[in-house]
């Protein structure tokens, strides 16, 4: 069975910008698999997903979905041939349109004919939402506009799904709610998918993969467990949450810890600018060489902001040991 998405090599340059906005990226995701690509804004994240989606043109390389090329130097298919489905933030339902008319709006107008409302109950029963087909997407919260999106997106049975910061407008515990439901729909369906996410916890939630990119190239792709405790590099690592290169190695808060030991072997010399508790354990401020680094500390040590301490790699070890 062919992938569902494999991009070679594919780049994309905007006039204005100094750099490739994609730059020769090449992935592939598999047959039921959900990716995750994570990065800061302007990373190129957006415009991956404009160029597999048809909204852009490569300026090289060449796009896969389901096993047909659908943009290279010889061949474009357009975005309503390309077999794929997209969430976006806002949901972006259609106002005057019901719920059931929403989610049978991408299919051809044979389908919709034939089966359109047997596949909008069907729908709307794998999302949860069964008995919603004739309200209007104003008589929904933002969750069940979510789903309804979602619903709409796999109505025509894509290829690939397309989901680009779908939990971003929610509060934190409808995100948490709504994120354990679409991944729980995606899987019952075995759904291919590839989400945009400037939100960590949704990529290691969901993921099967995470894809990190900076400047258009990826720096990490791997699975969660793997970017969490082996990143790439720094700037894999601090996505994830505080982390430090102490003499080349990649650690959190908790790998490290303060000394007063001035010659102890891979010590390296700050500044203490501040003590705290941060979930029932001590944290230490200390800048080094104008950096702020986070570092845990025992709670019994006698400091004081201004104090001059040595920054070593804790016997719990490194990220990278």
């Amino acid at each position: 069975m062919p992938a569902a998405l494999v991009l070679d090599q594919v780049s994309r340059h905007f006039a204005k910008q100094a750099y490739a906005a994609v730059d020769g990226l090449s992935l592939t995701v598999e047959q039921g698999e959900i990716v995750s690509i994570v990065g800061e804004s302007g990373s190129g994240k957006s415009t991956m997903l404009r160029l597999i989606a048809g909204l852009e043109v490569p300026d090289s390389g060449e796009v896969w979905i389901g096993g047909e090329c659908v943009a290279s130097e010889s061949a474009w298919v357009p975005v309503e041939k390309r077999q794929v489905g997209m969430v976006f933030q806002d949901g972006a339902l259609f106002p005057h349109l019901k719920v059931a008319d929403n989610i049978i709006y991408g299919l051809n107008r044979r389908a919709r004919r034939q089966r359109g409302e047997e596949r909008a109950r069907e729908l709307l029963d794998l999302v949860g939402l069964d008995g919603f087909g004739d309200r209007y997407p104003s008589e929904l919260s933002g969750g069940e506009r979510q789903r309804i999106a979602l619903a709409r997106a796999l109505a025509p049975q894509p290829q690939l799904l397309l989901l680009d910061e779908p939990f971003s407008n929610l509060d934190p515990a409808l995100r948490r709610e709504l994120r354990e439901q679409v991944c729980s729909i995606l899987r019952s369906v075995h759904a291919s998918a590839l989400m945009v996410t400037h939100d960590t916890e949704d990529a290691t939630s969901i993921s099967d993969r995470i894809a990190i990119v900076r400047a258009g190239k990826f720096e990490q792709v791997a699975e969660p467990s793997d970017v969490l405790v082996t990143p790439a590099n720094l700037y894999c690592a601090e996505l994830f949450g505080p982390a430090v290169d102490l003499n080349g190695k990649i650690c959190r808060p908790v790998e490290l810890a303060l000394s007063f030991e001035k010659g102890k072997a891979g010590a390296v010399q700050g500044v203490l600018r501040r003590m705290q508790s941060v979930n029932g354990r001590s944290r230490a401020t200390v800048e080094v060489n104008g950096a702020i680094w986070f570092v845990d500390a025992d709670s019994e040590m006698q400091c004081e902001p201004g104090d001059t301490v040595w920054v070593v790699a804790s016997s719990e070890g490194s990220l990278d040991q």
